[in-house]
């Protein structure tokens, strides 16, 4: 007996079904994934924003605890005299004032890009807000960085323990 050939590969009805099928799921593949990327980067721009101001308030941090005497305290930059005698400001400056910029008289240098907000607020011994050097006793510190379509606020309060009033 002849057996019957059972090789008989796809037939059209089978093979429109399939590009059907295929054109139905490919987009919403591509739609979940480009979604995901988006997520993913907008992650890493709040990640590179964090990471920029933390490192950035962490300096203003220990420099200003080590001030002993505040020669500017404006609400948006401070200048001071360290415990080794040296001058520092902090301020916005750089491309379009996007930078947060640390400056002495022996350099200058940007601690964090894409800067929208820097803002100090000067506090005495009675909780009311100052602005006079030697009585400043603690000052808050506010940063807001905008990476993209990331916007990150950091704050921090400081308390200038090394100025004599």
């Amino acid at each position: 007996m002849l057996s019957k050939n059972k090789n008989r590969g796809f037939t059209l009805i089978e093979m429109v079904i399939v590009i059907i099928v295929t054109l139905i799921v490919v987009p919403i593949a591509a739609t979940i994934l480009s979604q995901e990327f988006q997520i993913y980067y907008i992650g890493q721009n709040l990640t590179n924003a964090d990471w920029q101001g933390r490192i950035a308030l962490d300096r203003i941090t220990r420099d200003i605890r080590a001030a002993t005497n505040i020669t500017t305290a404006n609400a948006n930059s401070i200048t001071f005299t360290n415990t080794s005698e040296e001058v520092i400001t902090y301020n916005l400056g750089g491309t379009n004032n996007t930078q947060l910029i640390y400056s002495s008289a022996t350099s200058t240098q940007p601690l964090a890009n894409n800067v929208q907000g820097l803002t100090f607020v000067y506090y005495g011994f009675d909780g009311v807000t100052q602005a006079v050097g030697n009585s400043i006793r603690y000052i808050t510190i506010t940063l807001n960085i905008v990476n993209q379509n990331a916007n990150f606020n950091l704050k921090t309060a400081v308390y200038a323990w090394n100025i004599a009033g």
